[in-house]
């Protein structure tokens, strides 16, 4: 976010937020791209 060269769009980013907090996912992980991230 940011530049013309930003890895993503503000409105992808903004996606995945809206998905982490109205879908169930397991609590106490990292996510990346809509997946569990190693800490």
């Amino acid at each position: 976010m940011g530049t013309q060269n930003a890895k993503k769009l503000p409105s992808e980013t903004a996606l995945e937020i809206y998905e982490l907090i109205s879908m169930k996912k397991k609590s106490g992980y990292f996510w990346f791209n809509g997946k569990p991230r190693d800490w």
